[in-house]
């Protein structure tokens, strides 16, 4: 790969955690709109050491620019697969590892998993994100996890963060807590227990072929940069792709073609994703629709599920939540 097609990858990478970073933002700004909201998330099967993988490489590019290194240490996360409000977790993790990439001045930050399986199908997780910075002064300890608490930092954030961290952990019967990394600095840990995943109903995905081979999707969306991005994650999974700017748009193109599985966002001018899906299930469209949006937490998702759709998802989207739910989808 030349210094060129380098920085083309580098420069997509950061437009991908520059979008993840605005989305946990808008996310945590509606859980203290809507607190009654805020613990509503869809479950899913997912392999733990995979999803934590994937947070760590979302911020690779962030690493490099404030030349920090990201380590992983996972340890008894495979086999099997747990059933968790995965966009939650996601969303707190991700949180955990921007706060130590932002504020704790380390070198080098490390994201720590451990697991253990427990009776009657459940598995205790631990997950640490720890860092060699400067760590917390302890008389700001008290007020860490309330809201608006800012520390000593001056940079950028809205000093929701860790309060709504901890009200997620906490609605899914965990604790997030705060301890002294023994090697100096920081370490913040997840203590939460989960239930094993239905081992019948996850399809082991052959890596060798591409998730989406031979399917036709339509995709519906506004945004021409997040067209872009899902257009190409689609192809590069063997996914056959129509664009539509918007509902009305997309209804045209459904009409005049043949698809295995519809995308729509949800707030598009002159026909939104609710009316977009809304009207296809009254021409009885009975294909699989995914609601996309940004915002994962709030009405948005309830609206878009009693217009239509089978699923709602936030963006950008994980391309193996997609094909695993699709493997089982049934209508």
């Amino acid at each position: 790969m030349d210094t060129q097609d380098e920085q083309e990858e580098l420069n997509k990478a950061l437009i991908q955690a520059n979008l993840q970073q605005l989305i946990s933002v808008i996310d945590t700004l509606r859980a203290v709109a809507q607190p009654e909201k805020s613990v509503k998330g869809i479950y899913y099967d997912v392999l733990m050491d995979e999803l934590l993988a994937h947070q760590l490489e979302n911020f690779e590019p962030m690493a490099q620019q404030t030349k920090v290194r990201l380590h992983e240490d996972f340890e008894g996360l495979t086999v099997h697969p747990v059933r968790i409000q995965s966009t939650l977790v996601r969303q707190v993790v991700s949180n955990l590892i921007k706060n130590a990439l932002i504020h704790s001045g380390a070198s080098d930050i490390t994201l720590q998993a451990r697991a253990e399986l427990l009776p009657e199908r459940k598995k205790h997780l631990l997950i640490r994100v720890l860092d060699n910075g400067s760590g917390i002064p302890q008389e700001t300890l008290e007020t860490l996890f309330k809201p608006f608490a800012r520390g000593a930092t001056h940079a950028d954030g809205t000093g929701l963060g860790l309060y709504i961290c901890k009200d997620l952990i906490e609605n899914m019967g965990g604790t997030l807590r705060y301890l002294d990394n023994p090697g100096g600095g920081s370490c913040f840990e997840i203590d939460l227990t989960v239930d094993l995943a239905d081992e019948s109903a996850n399809e082991v995905i052959d890596e060798e072929t591409p998730l989406l081979a031979g399917k036709s999707i339509l995709l519906v969306e506004d945004n021409k940069t997040l067209q872009l991005l899902t257009e190409k994650l689609l192809t590069k999974q063997g996914a056959r792709v129509e664009v539509a700017d918007q509902g009305l748009d997309g209804l045209v193109k459904y009409q005049a073609g043949q698809f295995d599985l519809i995308l729509s966002d949800i707030f598009m001018p002159e026909m939104n994703g609710y009316e977009f899906v809304s009207e296809l299930r009254k021409r009885d469209c009975r294909l699989p629709i995914i609601g996309l949006t940004a915002a994962t937490i709030g009405e948005e998702t309830e609206q878009m599920l009693a217009a239509g759709a089978d699923v709602v998802m936030s963006k950008p989207m994980n391309i193996k939540e997609v094909c695993k739910w699709l493997a089982n989808f049934s209508r």
